[in-house]
């Protein structure tokens, strides 16, 4: 199985482990007298075996990235930079107070076409990590 086999497992065993936490919470406690869907005893065993399953599933992606652990870091923070730069308030300008009406004026330091060039670099970065990624996951076994 390759690294990018086994993302598609690891994905599919948490969309399962979810489902069976959501049985679990609609199943545990019912009104007296009305039927269960489901055996939460039965449930709770079951998620225990996915889980262990995910976390074995999980080691051997972890063992297997080892060579390229620093890109998939690099990527992460450079995904969260693109996403906190969008937050960046730019604004500029006369702004009213819509409370007591008072104006003042606002000044940016790094301005709006500023953000988007860092953007836009780190963005076109994190596509030639993720394209870096996606060679090695379909090429390396786990």
């Amino acid at each position: 199985m390759t690294i990018a086999q086994a993302l598609k497992e690891k994905n599919k065993k948490v969309a399962t482990i979810n489902v069976l936490y959501d049985r679990l919470y609609k199943n545990n406690s019912v009104l007296d007298g009305n039927r269960r869907s489901y055996n939460p005893i039965e449930l709770m065993a079951t998620i225990e075996t996915e889980m262990d399953e995910l976390i074995d599933l999980k080691t051997k992606i972890h063992n297997a990235s080892a060579p390229v652990r620093g890109q998939i870091f690099r990527l992460s923070e450079l995904k969260t930079k693109v996403v906190k730069l969008r937050y960046l308030d730019t604004s500029e300008g006369p702004v009213r107070d819509k409370y007591d009406g008072t104006v003042t004026r606002r000044q940016a330091m790094i301005q709006a076409e500023q953000v988007d060039a860092i953007a836009d670099v780190a963005q076109q970065e994190i596509e030639e990590i993720q394209e870096a990624l996606d060679k090695f996951n379909f090429s390396t076994l786990i």
